[in-house]
């Protein structure tokens, strides 16, 4: 672990970009699974959620080879040891999920027999054979990771929010850099 006050640029700028990115793809997932089946509508909004969801990825392995190389700021110093290891494990689950709910998503598309194109610049090659029931089943676990990552980037902004709210300390503000140090 780094012990800087506050993560630095690159850490900041991928981390509120990777938020405003997966902020964005879930309303787009909530709304094209009620589209019609198969229509031009449905196929060109699964075309930007699955954009989306590679950029998150290419995104997070930049953060984490960022992180393994620039270390993160310590915790306050009064922090119980029990919530160092907690923070830890919630930060390291949301890690992966960050590379778990693309990659279910790339493997259900491949699975299913279509192409995934990144913003229709380029074609990323199918990872799976066409399988209908491999198809169903990252379906299934698609929806299920992406739903815990969704909880625990709401457990992740309570966190951070009881930090600046109730605890008053600067935990917000290494990642919010305008916000007054205290």
């Amino acid at each position: 672990m780094n012990h800087t006050a506050s993560y630095n640029v690159p850490a900041i700028v991928m981390h509120w970009l990777v938020a405003l990115l997966i902020a964005v793809t879930f309303p787009i997932a909530w709304v094209m699974v009620d589209m019609q089946d198969d229509s031009p509508e449905q196929l060109s909004w699964f075309a930007v959620h699955m954009s989306i969801g590679l950029t998150v990825f290419m995104l997070a392995a930049l953060r984490l080879i960022n992180r393994l190389f620039s270390g993160a700021p310590a915790a306050p110093a009064n922090t119980p040891a029990v919530v160092r290891k907690l923070t830890g494990a919630i930060h390291l689950a949301l890690y992966a999920l960050m590379f778990t709910v693309p990659i279910t998503g790339w493997i259900m598309v491949s699975a299913g027999g279509h192409a995934v194109s990144f913003f229709g610049l380029f074609s990323v090659p199918n990872i799976v054979v066409q399988d209908d029931g491999l198809h169903e089943t990252m379906e299934g676990l698609h929806e299920t990771v992406a739903n815990v990552l969704l909880g625990l980037i709401a457990l992740h902004t309570a966190a951070a929010l009881k930090h600046h709210i109730i605890q008053r300390d600067d935990v917000l503000a290494r990642m919010l850099p305008f916000l007054r140090k205290r």
